[in-house]
């Protein structure tokens, strides 16, 4: 037996100045770039070139013609800026200064294709998010939820500390392939509470526990900390909030939804510090909250101070030893 499945075409029809009805096939988007303003590439007048070649190379080798339209040509502004490029994608204006090199250029078609493939809005990455800004008013009280691709249950661990990534990356191959997912995530890079929204409803769907660790307590991560309180409640995930230094923050407790005990005994854990300890946490938290059995160990204080000696090649001391004070 074999079925049919018909695709509901969608019309777009306009009728042109001449009469003539036309269907207007809609993008996701368009790229402007200013090319040939009062300032932009203008190397007489000591700017750096504007890439067009190489905007339009790219354009058409990702095949992006009918989903995201390119126009270069005059002045985009602001004029105290020079190189802008700006992005409209799903319902937002996204801004970039100082396009002055290739690797940019192809930062910024990387950036439409992850778009493209979450079919959503996402925030600029960290090589773009320090040159974005934002030209309209409206921009900073707009607000679209973005959905991205759910994630495969487990945990999702979002920090303003590149250390707890690195940490991550070293821990979870250690905890085996029965042990659920462990998605760690960056969020120092997100500049306005928009971008920390659109981000965390792109990361955390589909995660049994979002685990939340701030330098700066709530309003460091602004409409992302809000926007993760309420999907955990929505969502009905594990949400522990967690200060990124060793002082206690109550509004960070009082927000998750574990329980006290259980949030201020994932703290210690991260407080002691070292790898065997972020395992064990991840342990704890499994066993506590989704109801594994993997066990895990207390948690173990570190040294504050002492000498590291790299055994990472065998179990005998080599190369230089290093001094580690105040860790």
């Amino acid at each position: 037996m074999c079925f049919s499945v018909s695709r509901r075409i969608v019309r777009n029809l306009v009728t042109r100045a001449d009469g003539k009805l036309v269907n207007v096939g809609r993008k996701t988007g368009q790229l402007f770039v200013c090319a040939a303003g009062c300032c932009c590439g203008h190397t007489d007048r000591g700017f750096a070139p504007v890439q067009t070649e190489l905007f339009h190379a790219e354009w058409e080798r990702r095949r992006l013609r009918p989903h995201v339209h390119l126009s270069m040509g005059g002045c985009l502004g602001p004029c105290p800026l020079a190189n802008v490029v700006m992005l409209l994608f799903d319902g937002h204006a996204v801004w970039f200064h100082s396009f002055n090199s290739d690797r940019l250029v192809y930062a910024l078609f990387d950036y439409i294709e992850l778009m493209r493939a979450a079919q959503a809005y996402l925030p600029p990455p960290p090589e773009l998010a320090d040159l974005q800004f934002s030209a309209f008013n409206w921009e900073a009280h707009s607000q679209h939820p973005a959905h991205g691709p759910a994630a495969a249950g487990g945990f999702v661990f979002l920090t303003h500390a590149d250390t707890d990534l690195l940490a991550l990356s070293k821990v979870v191959p250690r905890l085996g392939p029965e042990f659920p997912p462990v998605r760690g995530h960056g969020i120092a890079h997100l500049k306005s509470d928009d971008d920390a929204r659109a981000f965390v409803d792109a990361v955390v769907p589909g995660a049994d526990v979002v685990i939340l660790r701030l330098l700066g307590g709530r309003t460091s991560f602004g409409g992302g900390f809000e926007r993760a309180v309420v999907r955990a409640r929505e969502d009905e995930q594990w949400l522990i909030c967690l200060p990124g230094t060793d002082a206690l923050d109550p509004e960070l407790t009082a927000a998750s939804n574990v329980g006290a005990a259980v949030a201020l005994e994932a703290l210690a854990y991260l407080q002691c510090g070292g790898l065997r300890n972020v395992e064990q946490l991840l342990r704890f938290l499994s066993d506590h909250l989704l109801t594994t059995g993997f066990g895990y160990d207390a948690p173990e204080p570190q040294p504050r101070h002492g000498v590291y000696w790299d055994t990472s090649a065998g179990g005998a001391p080599r190369g230089e030893a290093i001094e580690v004070v105040g860790t």
